[in-house]
């Protein structure tokens, strides 16, 4: 529903636990939290990676259950999955076997199912920008153009492209290639940068 409406996931989440407690909080703390709790830090571990109060963290936590309950949701459904096969696979078929977690009762297992969780989600994103990559290189080869990959870091590709090429074009047909890699219920959204390093191209 957020990916649907074009909001952004990070500030979203700010914005939902910040009604809960009642005052501001900030993007960058939302997306600690999406990270975070998503991914099975306790409040304590969430107090000791970030820096933060136990009593803030504790907070964090609670209202972050209250704001985001499909996310207990979609690790307990995990929990059943390792629990009856043993491993967890990425859309593309990848998979990480969870041998300890074996014919466990789900609720036994919760830390298991955070790392299947984030396993899951992370094979995903990585096997998403692995292919958009090729595709993108297929596509721009066929037009006698050619492009060389760089980097992917997590969710991020980084190209070398030929300074001859306009870049406004490139973006337009880099974006419409990258965002139907593979069809999915919440659609594809791609940003794009440009310039003459990664970090002028990150916009910092």
């Amino acid at each position: 529903d957020i990916i649907d409406k074009n909001l952004d996931p990070h500030q979203d989440t700010a914005n939902e636990v910040s009604k809960l407690l009642g005052y501001l909080i900030q993007r960058e703390d939302g997306k600690k939290m999406n990270y975070g709790f998503s991914y099975g830090l306790s409040k304590a571990a969430f107090s000791d990676m970030y820096g933060i109060d136990f009593v803030i963290a504790e907070k964090y936590y609670k209202s972050f259950q209250q704001a985001r309950p499909e996310i207990r949701m979609l690790i307990n459904k995990v929990a059943k999955l390792i629990s009856q096969f043993g491993y967890i696979e990425t859309i593309f078929g990848f998979r990480r076997r969870f041998p300890n977690a074996f014919g466990k009762k789900p609720r036994d297992i919760f830390w298991e199912a955070a790392l299947a969780f984030n396993s899951m989600i992370m094979g995903t994103d990585g096997g998403i920008g692995k292919l958009s990559a090729l595709r993108a290189i297929e596509y721009f080869a066929a037009k006698n153009i050619e492009i060389f990959p760089i980097l992917q870091e997590h969710d991020e590709n980084v190209f070398m492209v030929p300074g001859c090429v306009d870049k406004d074009w490139f973006c337009r047909e880099l974006k419409q290639v990258a965002e139907h890699v593979v069809e999915l219920k919440s659609p594809l959204k791609v940003k794009i940068g440009v310039g003459k390093n990664w970090w002028e191209a990150k916009g910092k």
